[in-house]
């Protein structure tokens, strides 16, 4: 029983086993038929209809309701189900018609066990199943007509789905998609494809640069596509009218490529892209905060050369302006904090520091540009940007300068003077403006006549007007030749180039351009001049030749009869020279041109002449110098005869023309008589200076003989007597323009002489330059003594007109002499002349010997006034205007020149008559009685003796010392500042009327200068500046008169005469026909100037 009934059971498991895969072989088939099916409609008409997403979302659950049921139920289920044996038996009956339920029965009795009685019954069971088991074919099991019919279906779906996907991957990609996410926006599929940046919702910082790109994949969309986009919206709807749109620009370089960007985005949008039949899905773009600008200020400080303040405004994003190299500092508060600021302008890119709460950054502003303020926050990839604005470069405008002219076109003779006017400005302010001159050819000038400085900076921001006199000078400006006359001006910008204003051009007129009319006094004297300019000329070629060929002369032996011509050349001038001279001095008119032709016929000539006579080629070396020291001094007389004969030829010209325009026009006014006073004191002023100059060149030959003066030490020689002569000319120009003063209720007479006696005396140093010293011995037997007992007359004293250049040397008396002492007169007459010689001056070779003769002189004693080393106790010396040696004197005297003396001082008072400095020590003189009122401040010397007691002096060997100088220096130093405060108001007034200050400026910085050395303690540099500022106040005081003098001059001409020169100045010249038109006035000219004479 056992072993049939397992055979049973082992039946039973097949037919289920196959029962069970049968239904499920069905199921599957069924399962995948319908979903597939279903599944491929529903992916169809999505792609045909583009299925909203409304319709989209039931569609996509009820396919997925029914495939999960469908697999469930068909699949799932029959899988999951047990096939246990007693269920099969039960469906085996069923589908085969088994009766008496034999196989369940069979198979329950299969597991039981039964009693004997019961065992037959159970067998008879058993084997009637195992019978009609045994009848049924396990392959009958399957189910074929409904596993083909639904397999059959399953495979034609999966066909037509393995087509739609071979065929349209894309689309069944899209539909998947938007089936699987029914609600997203998913954008239906389409012939054209594209590829959108960003694709997905995206955040941004605000104020960011957001670049939207879509790139065709595939298509042509015709269009470019268009972008929609809506702010502060979810998304947008698939129309291109759902919102704001734009039509996307094409990306440069790129095909089928497209862009479009928002600037700056501050609130949060979506957008689509619409491309023809397609569109994107609605990108969101949010917007997150970015940290404020809670304050901020810029501290603008412009480049220091304009002086002017630092400027605050307000900060990032206003934009900012300056001058390049301008210094821009930045202060800000940013809430909430940051970890970085940047400030980033091009390539440049600056990490601003936290400090005191701000975040502070200082830099030099070099280029301009837009600048942005970047942060870095945690979390953030890069840095972002808070802040823009621009960075914009001021320019600093040239200076603007030209002169107060039409005329630019002008005829001048040599040594002739014409007065300039030129007028500066500059936006920040002038450095200094000059005026220079050039040849056409060239581009650098020749030579820069004058320059004005101006305090800064910021400097003179103008208009400026300043004037000069240019003088025609012959070793500058050369015959038949044209120059170009420019102004210059510079403000204090480093590197500024320097401006040029329209030139003026001058054309210098040839010698032999002019000659007096026939009839005129002065008319031998030209002829002279010129003879003389002629030989000089041809002397000093034929100096030259030899000097360029000396070689070639030495060699051929022919150095002999070259300097015999030279020199025969240059007697002929110097023949001429002194016949023109005399016929100069001759005439009243002619004085002038003596004053200047002096110095150089009976100075400058000789002295060549002699250079000359020492030439000897036994000596080749010192031939080179001496030659070239002779062409040097040549050329200076020529020069100088050209000058002179310019300066005779204009002022003649200049004459015939005032005499043809008198009767035309009424004569400008005259400068008045004060005026010109003043104008006097300001060149002494200049000239007191120039002296000062001139004694410092000559202390190194202070102890040197005239046989130890080298060629260098005669050509300093030279220079002084030059400037001498230069000095004494000027002074006979103002005598003779004092002469010829009206009569007035002032002292021009006394004025006048007292010019003469300066003139004399200034003619006389110059001439003094040119002479030689001599040594006089006077023996015992020729040494007169007279022992006056009575002082009875007192004659009238000649002051000497030479310098002293005797030294005496008196033999030593054979006994003492027994001198009385005369009784003095009530009043001592006493004539001061102005010193020729000067301390520094003298040398060993003119020093009288002290000697030990003692007179007491009243006979003769008159007339002359003059050096020796007599003392004398009747007071009868004079004090002339020579030098006192450097030796000892005594006797009795008045005042007299300080110098080294031992006697008695019978003068009440002294007031400084100058002298030599005298030496510090102890002389023999006894205290006296009495006191002498000393009022004298030159006196440097520090004697100490006896004698009166007398005011303070220079330091003894006994005594308390004088106060400290170092304690008056700080109390000048505070009075210089309070005169240059006077002083730069001074100049702010004369700018504001449009005066000249140039001048002015220059004495400020001397003040400076002065205060400076003053607290240093440098007495020295206290000196100089004291003398810098003094002669730049006059040179500023003269400017300033000659401007109101020319205002007073306009205001005082014919109103119909100012407005004919308005009206021409207003009309100028055509242009192109300067030059004609310059011709025409100076034929037009020389025609009047023939008809006045």
């Amino acid at each position: 029983m056992n072993e049939s009934g397992q055979a049973l059971r082992q039946t039973l498991w097949q037919a289920g086993r196959r029962m069970k895969l049968s239904a499920l072989a069905v199921g599957v088939s069924w399962w995948l038929a319908i979903c597939l099916g279903v599944w491929l409609l529903l992916f169809v008409l999505d792609n045909l209809l583009h299925l909203p997403a409304g319709l989209r979302l039931p569609l996509a659950v009820g396919g997925a309701v029914l495939a999960g049921i469908g697999f469930v139920k068909k699949v799932f289920k029959v899988a999951a189900e047990k096939q246990r044996l007693e269920r099969t038996a039960v469906i085996l009956e069923r589908k085969f018609n088994v009766g008496d339920n034999a196989l369940i029965n069979a198979c329950q009795f299969e597991a039981r066990q039964f009693r004997p009685e019961e065992q037959a019954f159970a067998r008879q069971t058993l084997a009637l199943g195992a019978r009609q088991m045994s009848a049924i074919r396990i392959s009958d099991l399957w189910n074929p007509r409904e596993l083909w019919r639904w397999a059959a279906g399953a495979a034609a779906v999966v066909l037509l789905w393995t087509i739609y996907v071979a065929v349209f991957p894309r689309h069944v990609l899209n539909a998947g998609a938007r089936f699987a996410l029914p609600l997203a926006d998913r954008p239906p599929v389409a012939s054209v494809q594209m590829r959108l940046n960003p694709a997905a919702d995206l955040t941004v910082l605000e104020g960011e640069n957001l670049e939207i790109s879509v790139a065709i994949v595939s298509g042509e969309p015709g269009d470019p596509p268009t972008l929609t986009w809506k702010e502060s919206v979810a998304g947008v709807d698939p129309r291109p009218d759902a919102g704001d749109s734009v039509m996307m620009a094409p990306v440069a370089g790129e095909r089928q490529k497209f862009s479009h960007t928002f600037a700056e985005v501050r609130r949060p949008f979506a957008f689509r892209v619409f491309a023809g039949d397609a569109y994107s899905r609605s990108v969101r773009i949010e917007v997150r905060p970015l940290p404020r600008i809670k304050e901020a200020v810029f501290q603008l400080t412009p480049p220091a050369y304009t002086g002017l303040p630092a400027l605050a405004q307000p900060g990032p994003p206003a934009p900012i302006s300056l001058l390049p190299n301008g210094r821009m500092d930045l202060a800000m508060a940013i809430e909430p904090a940051v970890s970085a600021v940047f400030w980033k302008v091009g390539e440049q890119r600056l990490p601003l520091a936290f400090s005191a709460g701000r975040w502070r950054l200082g830099s030099v502003v070099t280029n301009a540009g837009e600048y942005e303020i970047e942060i870095a926050l945690p979390g953030l990839p890069k840095p972002a940007v808070i802040a823009r604005g621009a960075v914009r470069l001021e320019t600093d405008q040239l200076p603007e300068i030209d002169f107060l002219t039409s005329d630019r076109n002008r005829f001048v003779n040599l040594g002739s003077k014409i007065k300039l006017d030129l007028q500066a400005r500059d936006d920040f302010g002038l450095r200094e403006i000059g005026l220079s001159a050039r040849t056409p050819d060239q581009e650098q000038p020749l030579q820069v006549f004058k320059v004005w400085p101006y305090l800064g900076p910021p400097g003179n921001k103008g208009p400026v007007t300043e004037s000069h006199t240019l003088e025609i000078d012959p070793r500058v400006f050369k015959p038949e030749t044209a120059y170009l006359i420019e102004a210059l001006a510079a403000d204090f910008r480093p590197g500024a180039p320097v401006v040029k204003s329209r030139p003026i051009m001058l054309r210098v007129k040839s010698p032999d351009s002019y000659a007096p009319a026939i009839g005129d006094p002065l008319l031998a004297a030209f002829s002279h001049l010129r003879s003389a300019i002629t030989c000089q000329e041809r002397s000093l070629n034929q100096a030259a030749d030899l000097r360029a060929y000396l070689p070639e002369a030495l060699e051929k032996q022919t150095l002999k009869p070259s300097v015999k011509s030279i020199a025969s050349w240059q007697t002929d001038a110097h023949k001429h020279g002194l016949a023109a001279l005399k016929q100069f001095r001759a005439i009243a008119e002619g004085r002038l041109y003596a004053a200047a032709l002096g110095p150089l016929a009976e100075g400058e000539m000789p002295w060549v002449l002699r250079d000359l006579a020492e030439l000897d080629e036994k000596k080749p070396a010192k031939l080179p110098d001496q030659l070239m020291a002779v062409t040097k001094r040549q050329t200076f007389i020529l020069n100088e005869l050209l000058a002179l004969l310019g300066r005779f030829s204009e002022n003649k010209q200049q004459a015939g023309k005032t005499n043809a325009l008198a009767k035309e026009f009424e004569a400008p006014p005259l400068a008045a008589p004060e005026q010109m006073a003043k104008d006097l004191a300001d060149d002494l002023k200049k000239f007191v200076a120039e002296q000062e100059r001139i004694i410092e060149r000559t202390k190194t030959l202070l102890d040197k003989g005239p046989e130890d003066l080298t060629d260098k030490d005669e050509e300093i020689l030279g220079e002084l007597a030059r400037e001498e002569a230069k000095w004494g000319k000027f002074f006979e120009e103002k005598l003779t323009d004092f002469s010829k003063l009206p009569a007035q209720d002032f002292a021009d007479g006394k004025l006048s002489k007292e010019l003469n006696e300066v003139f004399q005396e200034i003619k006389l140093a110059a001439e003094s330059l040119y002479g030689k010293k001599m040594e006089l011995a006077v023996p015992h037997e020729q040494s007169g003594l007279e022992n006056a007992k009575e002082l009875e007359q007192n004659l009238e004293r000649w002051l000497p007109d030479t310098p002293d250049r005797v030294k005496w040397n008196m033999e030593e008396p054979l006994t003492p002499a027994d001198i009385a002492m005369a009784e003095l007169p009530a009043e001592l007459e006493d004539i001061i002349g102005e010193l020729i010689d000067k301390e520094e001056e003298m040398g060993e070779d003119v020093e009288d010997v002290s000697s030990p003769w003692l007179d007491s002189i009243d006979k003769g004693a008159g007339w002359g006034a003059s050096d020796g080393p007599i003392s004398s106790m009747s007071a009868k010396g004079v004090t002339g205007n020579m030098l006192p040696n450097n030796m000892e004197i005594g006797g009795r005297s008045g005042e007299g020149r300080t110098g080294k003396s031992s006697g008695q001082m019978v003068e009440d008072s002294a007031e400084g008559k100058g002298g030599r400095e005298t030496p510090t020590r102890v002389s023999p003189s006894p205290f006296e009685q009495g006191s002498v009122k000393d009022s004298d401040t030159k006196s440097q010397g520090g004697a100490t003796g006896g004698g009166k007691l007398s005011g303070t002096g220079a330091e003894g060997l006994r005594g308390p010392p004088p106060p400290m100088t170092g304690q008056k220096l700080p109390r000048l130093a505070d009075q210089q500042a309070k005169i240059r405060q006077q002083a730069e108001s001074l100049a702010m007034s004369l700018r504001r009327h449009n005066l000249p200050t140039g001048d002015l400026e220059k004495s400020i910085q001397a003040m400076k200068k002065f205060e400076a050395s003053a607290r240093q303690g440098d007495g020295l540099g206290v000196r100089r500046a004291f003398s810098a500022a003094v002669d730049a106040l006059g040179d500023a005081k003269q400017s300033a008169r000659v401007e109101t003098g020319l205002h007073r001059e306009r205001t005082r001409l014919p109103e119909w005469y100012r407005d004919e020169i308005k009206t021409g100045l207003s009309d100028g010249v055509p242009k192109g026909y300067e030059e004609m038109v310059g011709e025409y006035f100076k034929v037009l000219a020389d025609q009047k100037g023939k008809t006045g004479k």
